[in-house]
């Protein structure tokens, strides 16, 4: 072989190991433009349940902005809908369960945050957000087939690039929360 295809093949090698940034399609399942957090007295129906009572007001789904829960479960959903208030306005949702698609659909709930985008830059998803005083949005992305078996990591970043809460996975499409 000579320098010059040796050359070619380096670059092309180098080319393909470079992260490309993927911009990642997104479904809104559930959404409202007027939802707020209750007041502690009404989510005190909550809190007062037996099942919840041991994290009450103490609950991540209570006091973060961004949850994530897997697509394929009922119960979690219904779970997390309870702890962040959400129980407030229940919606019927335009995403289907993803019971036959485990690991493949990712499912997040940003309250008092608008999703405007997702990107996937190497094995790392950007979502952009905009926060607002009221509303929330469920949306659901199917998990990139060129992350094969590596995990990711997850930010949420405000247009003008500040990190507002970090994820990583801990099996394909299941994140968790950096700063539980």
């Amino acid at each position: 072989m000579s320098n010059e295809q040796l050359v070619a093949l380096a670059t092309i090698a180098l080319l393909q190991s470079v992260p490309r940034s993927v911009v990642v399609p997104f479904d809104v399942c559930r959404e409202s433009a007027a939802w707020t957090r209750p007041s502690p007295d009404i989510q005190s129906k909550i809190w007062n349940d037996p099942r919840y009572r041991d994290v009450a007001p103490h609950a991540y789904e209570w006091t973060h902005s961004f949850l994530s829960v897997e697509p394929d479960s009922a119960s979690l959903a219904y779970h997390s809908e309870n702890l962040s208030g959400l129980w407030t306005q229940v919606t019927e949702t335009h995403c289907p369960r993803r019971d036959e698609e485990k690991q493949t659909w990712t499912e997040i709930w940003a309250l008092n945050y608008h999703v405007t985008g997702i990107v996937l830059n190497g094995l790392s998803y950007a979502v952009t957000v905009t926060p607002r005083q009221r509303g929330y949005e469920v949306i659901q992305f199917h998990r990139a087939t060129q992350l094969s078996d590596s995990l990711a990591s997850l930010e949420f970043v405000t247009p003008d690039g500040r990190i507002v809460d970090t994820w990583r996975e801990s099996r394909p499409s299941v994140f968790v929360a950096l700063n539980r």
